[in-house]
């Protein structure tokens, strides 16, 4: 993805965290990811293919598939606008299902909706006793704030934001990996 100026969304704080959703959602202009290189969630090629070694045990990739699929429902949520996406439901949970349907509506409350993609480099998966954690380096450059009423880029969004280093909690739930949690640790 080559790097260039464009208008990004308002800050993430939280929102990287919450799936890169909460400050994008409520936060103001001054702080929030988003730049750096790597591929895009909900355009096919999610670019987290490998781990930094160059493989993936069974069970990580499997917990990464799932992340990647959180990621492309929470996408299709934040360009419709609907906080009851059933794709929501289907890879997210608790704190972060109810977090992520929060900032949906709130962002489509302020008449906006969010659009575009979402790069991933992810750096690490563990897996122990029914919890993963995922650590990825999210860049949200591509994915923008439009208004609802004219489909216009919305103005007043940050410019070349830095990635984020976000910490993904995964919680095997009726034998399907769900998104539980989130935090942004920093930038990457």
């Amino acid at each position: 993805m080559a790097l260039s100026r464009k208008r990004a969304l308002l800050p993430l704080g939280l929102l990287v965290a919450a799936a890169c959703a909460v400050g994008f959602l409520l936060g103001g202009p001054g702080s929030g990811p988003g730049s750096g290189s790597g591929s895009g969630s909900g355009s096919g090629d999610h670019g987290a293919g490998t781990s930094a070694d160059g493989s993936w045990t069974p069970q990580q990739d499997q917990v990464r598939q799932r992340y990647l699929a959180y990621w492309d429902g929470l996408l299709q949520a934040n360009a419709n606008g609907d906080a009851d996406a059933p794709a929501l439901a289907g890879t997210t949970a608790s704190n972060q299902l109810n977090l992520v349907r929060q900032n949906v509506t709130h962002l489509r409350d302020q008449g906006a909706v969010a659009r575009g993609t979402v790069g991933h480099a992810v750096r690490g998966i563990s897996v122990q006793d029914g919890v993963a954690t995922l650590v990825d380096c999210v860049d949200i450059r591509a994915w923008i704030q439009y208004d609802l009423a004219t489909g216009a880029q919305r103005t007043g969004q940050l410019i070349d934001r830095p990635n984020q280093l976000t910490s993904y909690t995964l919680a095997l739930k009726d034998g399907q990996w769900m998104v539980t949690d989130s935090k942004s640790t920093g930038t990457c």
